[in-house]
């Protein structure tokens, strides 16, 4: 079982990553930690909610790489309503980092740019309005 000090730990170790990834020119690679991320982020605050020391990966439907379930059990729903409106640049970053799908990783033909793959770590990290800066203020 993680706790939410682990998930941050592989967090940050992610973003690491996915930096190097990024400026060796490995935007497939790099791609790939962009749901990891958000997923661990969203973990983070489920053992909050929950008032947990680790998070209940025991349960089965825990055991999910889904963003929208793992919103849902951040009771996060209502807030992200709220934010995620249609033209603001939360709704933009969110609509670009959504969109990632675990099985990417095992599609040989999927490519990327650098200008692609800047635009996901901006919608990521962007200080007022990144997806991660977003749930990490609900840690």
């Amino acid at each position: 079982m993680t706790t939410p000090a682990g998930f941050k730990s592989l967090l940050e170790a992610k973003k690491r990553s996915m930096r190097i990834l990024i400026d060796n020119g490995e935007y497939h690679n790099a791609y790939e930690n962009v749901g990891i991320m958000v997923e661990y982020a969203l973990k983070i605050v489920i053992c909050k909610e929950m008032g947990r020391q680790n998070y209940p990966d025991t349960l089965r439907k825990y055991k999910t790489h889904n963003v929208h379930s793992l919103i849902e059990f951040a009771r996060l729903e209502e807030e992200l309503n709220k934010v995620n409106v249609i033209g603001t640049e939360f709704y933009t970053n969110w609509s670009i980092v959504t969109v990632w799908d675990i099985s990417t990783r095992y599609n040989e033909a999927w490519e990327s740019t650098k200008e692609h793959i800047e635009e996901i770590w901006e919608a990521l990290f962007n200080e007022k309005e990144g997806v991660i800066t977003w749930i990490s203020n609900k840690w």
